[in-house]
């Protein structure tokens, strides 16, 4: 071990533990001995050094004078601990200063981070022509147009700039493609899309009345009474509620479970347990109310 207090890393793990900074937390060994932390400058001593300070007699002012580095016969401090001080105080300031910069940096960046880390990315955001599988053959190349003419706007040429000359105000002035209002006009591009707007349904297949597979195109099935079960009563009866109605209300039926999924609206039934549990399993279907 070195004579004197000189700065150790050791974590007190080759040398005999002093104490630790109350202020800094830093851990002093015995080589950095009792004395002012050699990081922030707090006293920081053993546990008999404490109990001796804590009795305010003579003994325990010397050793006070002792351990912050003054001489037990005289009360002055040496001008180089002074120095020493107020280059300690100094550094302690600046440090102080840079932390708190670094604290509003931090911040700031919290504050910012949604806007920094956004990314806008045109062509795959409208233009998911080859990831999308149920965009038909009309509507991917109305898309494959629109990301066409995106890009010769955003990537055009400096010879096709257009410029005016202002004779009477004597100015000139470039005229810059407008992205927002060609933005809009994608927008409802895609929006007509997503409403399936562009799609040109079958007049075949609205003159049936009724909810057909699309991709039959022959005339639906008609039933014919060759034996007779129907009565001639039942038949009428049947002609005359045939009103527009009833006529709405067949075609809005649903005819099998793949139809069903396939015109899913997004609704979700939410039940406690558990009789969400006995719902499925089909012990339990009304319950009132409560549910």
């Amino acid at each position: 071990m070195l004579p004197g207090r000189h700065s150790c890393e050791c974590l007190a793990q080759k040398h005999k533990l002093i104490n630790n900074c109350l202020t800094c937390g830093r851990i002093v060994c015995e080589q950095e001995g009792s004395g002012p932390c050699l990081f922030c400058g707090t006293l920081v001593c053993t546990k008999e050094e404490q109990d001796v300070l804590q009795r305010d007699s003579n003994k325990s002012q010397k050793l006070l004078k002792k351990l912050l580095g003054g001489v037990e016969n005289s009360g002055k401090a040496d001008i180089s601990d002074k120095d020493s001080l107020q280059l300690r105080e100094a550094r302690l300031k600046s440090g102080l200063e840079m932390a708190v910069k670094h604290k509003d940096k931090l911040l700031e960046y919290d504050k910012t981070s949604m806007r920094r880390t956004h990314v806008i990315d045109d062509e795959s955001d409208y233009f998911a022509t080859d990831s999308n599988q149920w965009l038909s053959k009309q509507e991917r190349q109305v898309l494959e147009k629109r990301a066409k003419e995106l890009y010769e706007l955003r990537h055009a040429s400096r010879l096709s700039r257009k410029i005016t000359i202002d004779f009477a105000g004597r100015q000139v002035r470039e005229e810059n493609d407008n992205m927002a209002e060609y933005h809009s006009k994608l927008d409802e591009t895609v929006e007509a899309i997503n409403h399936g707007a562009l799609q040109n349904p079958d007049k075949k297949l609205e003159d049936l009345g009724v909810l057909v597979n699309p991709h039959i195109l022959q005339a639906a099935p008609v039933w014919v009474d060759q034996a007779g079960l129907l009565s001639q009563r039942k038949m009428d009866i049947s002609a005359e509620s045939g009103s527009a109605k009833d006529l709405e209300r067949n075609r809005l039926r649903v005819q099998d479970r793949e139809i069903q999924e396939i015109s899913d609206g997004g609704w979700c039934l939410s039940l406690h347990q558990p009789w969400a549990s006995l719902l499925v399993k089909g012990i339990k279907r009304v319950e009132g109310r409560i549910w």
